[in-house]
């Protein structure tokens, strides 16, 4: 823990104290950010070049294999890298209870009813299933869809299904009718997240780097998380205009900042209580470009991450101390398998997240027509207060 007077960090987490006003100390100089390799303002630009070459270098390869009748290999990590990286922290805690094949070649994102129903938001439909994974009933959708929350058992908008598209967030009620749709105003609005809180609703917006807090009527409560330059904060840093958020029942949001490798937590005022997070390879720090990428809550308030690149889904405390690898690349291999079947080589598996009341944790791939369930097959992790 860091403490106010910058003494060095024994573990990878900061707390703030509730502090109203954030003080100096308390917060790192961009200067010194980007020293330490955390802000990375040219990331963008220079993600996009190394993409772009990528890209291009694949499909030749691809391209050069069609020719000579040889089926094309899905590319791997150079040698060592993978194996090192999903065997750092021992064995996934986690296997595949059951894989749904959905009938939807493009689902976008995920969320569970309150009583363990999937709901799939998909480029054009939603699709709400069984618990079996069986398709039970489609809905379709004016414009393609970003994010998806469904509001619990004891909200005001119980059962309710909220859908953020670009611009909009779209209110279905139980029975998948559209009863309202709020536009989110502004010159650039790009939502990537959305989450229910007790009696509010929040959205990210990516275009400006902040979280928007919504009424139950969709009026802008306030705004937070963005950058504030008198503070010296850097706000949330999204180079592949990808984030999340969550929100516990006390009312906190967590907040995924990849560009900084860290997840942010807010009280409901918005103001920040605790950021924690580091980069690096071992299975405690987020690896790679932007990550983390999409999170969500235990039943307990425990923490579920999902990295691309190298496919893991980790357990952190609401603190930051890392609790246990859920799975790994071996667990979520179908995922790549699904993603070399359609020959998406150069584009990574974006893994989108849910937990239902089981505490058995649902994984999306992003664009890929496959739902996993993953159960305990380990003991849980005993945390012990030192």
């Amino acid at each position: 823990m860091t403490d106010l007077e910058g003494q060095s960090p024994r573990s990878p987490w900061y707390v703030l104290n509730g502090l109203r006003e954030l003080p100096p100390q308390a917060i790192r100089p961009e200067s010194q950010l980007a020293a330490e390799g955390h802000l990375r303002r040219k990331t963008p630009i220079t993600l996009s070049l190394a993409v772009l070459a990528i890209t291009v270098v694949t499909f030749g390869m691809v391209y050069l294999a069609g020719k000579s009748r040889v089926a094309p290999q899905p590319s791997r990590p150079a040698s060592g890298s993978a194996s090192e990286l999903s065997n750092t922290g021992g064995q996934a805690s986690f296997q595949v209870e059951q894989a749904v094949r959905l009938p939807h070649p493009l689902p976008i994102a995920l969320a569970l009813m309150a009583d363990d129903t999937p709901v799939v938001a998909c480029e054009d439909e939603l699709l709400l299933l069984t618990p079996e994974g069986t398709l039970a009933k489609r809905v379709p959708l004016k414009r393609p869809p970003q994010s998806l929350a469904v509001a619990p058992a004891d909200h005001p908008l119980a059962h309710h299904v909220f859908l953020a598209t670009q611009n909009t967030v779209a209110v279905f009620n139980p029975d998948f009718l559209m009863v309202d749709e709020w536009t989110v105003p502004g010159p650039a609005v790009h939502l990537v997240a959305i989450a229910v809180g007790k009696d509010r609703i929040y959205v990210l917006n990516a275009a400006l780097g902040q979280v928007l807090q919504l009424s139950l009527k969709g009026e802008i409560v306030r705004e937070f998380a963005g950058r504030d330059p008198q503070r010296n904060w850097p706000g949330l840093i999204l180079p592949s205009l990808q984030a999340d958020l969550a929100v516990d029942t006390l009312g906190r949001v967590f907040v995924t900042n990849p560009g900084l490798r860290r997840i942010e937590v807010y009280n409901p005022e918005g103001q920040l209580e605790v950021y924690w997070g580091e980069e690096g390879p071992s299975i405690e720090a987020f690896f790679g470009c932007c990550n983390p990428q999409n999170i969500a809550l235990f039943p307990d308030g425990n923490l579920v991450t999902t990295e691309k690149g190298i496919l893991r889904v980790k357990a952190f405390s609401p603190y930051g101390e890392f609790l246990e690898l859920i799975a790994g690349p071996e667990e979520l291999a179908i995922l790549e398998q699904a993603r070399a079947v359609q020959g998406r080589w150069g584009e990574p598996v974006v893994p989108d997240v849910a937990v239902d009341g089981q505490n058995r944790v649902w994984v999306l791939g992003k664009g890929l027509p496959i739902l996993l369930v993953l159960s305990r097959s380990a003991p849980p992790p005993v945390v012990r207060d030192e």
